[in-house]
């Protein structure tokens, strides 16, 4: 959607808004390693998406990227040895980039990708346009997603607890 010269761009310009903000932030003699800071500034630009361009991303998938994103961020304050700091700024840093990044996007659609098929009575080819559109799919408001909550809770209260203990 964004291309590899933008993807990049924010990818990069997350991870090290997250590093100068920790190198500034944290305490001189705490080290960090990785690209968490710059994973979470990819969320920050979905954040974005998600609630000030919900014409670039579907329902379905922003809610899967925000559900990744609660668990990102709880995770971050459960586990020990995180960068707080790097996660939350390169959140921030996603974000704030993305309305930049975002200039010109257009949805993601399967494109280039047609599919020709030939009729069995006549033998001429038809296009079906219509195919990717979305079918409504009925999902059961029962027992499975209270049980899923109920486990997620759990986790996290164990997570709690074995950090505390």
């Amino acid at each position: 959607m964004l291309g590899k010269t933008k993807f990049l761009v924010g990818y990069f310009g997350a991870g090290i808004i997250a590093n100068i903000a920790t190198f500034y932030l944290q305490d001189s003699n705490f080290s960090h390693v990785g690209a968490s800071g710059a994973i979470f500034g990819l969320f920050g630009i979905y954040f974005y998406m998600a609630f000030y361009r919900k014409e670039l991303i579907d329902q379905a998938n922003s809610q899967l990227i925000l559900m990744i994103l609660g668990i990102g961020l709880v995770m971050t304050f459960v586990s020990p040895n995180i960068n707080i700091l790097g996660h939350l700024f390169g959140f921030i840093g996603g974000a704030a980039l993305a309305p930049i990044l975002l200039i010109g996007a257009r949805p993601f659609i399967n494109r280039g990708i047609i599919r020709v098929r030939r009729t069995a009575d006549s033998g001429e080819i038809r296009f079906k346009p219509n195919r990717w559109q979305r079918r409504k799919i009925r999902t059961g408001s029962g027992r499975g997603g209270k049980i899923l909550w109920g486990i997620f809770i759990f986790l996290v209260v164990i997570g709690f607890v074995a950090r505390f203990v």
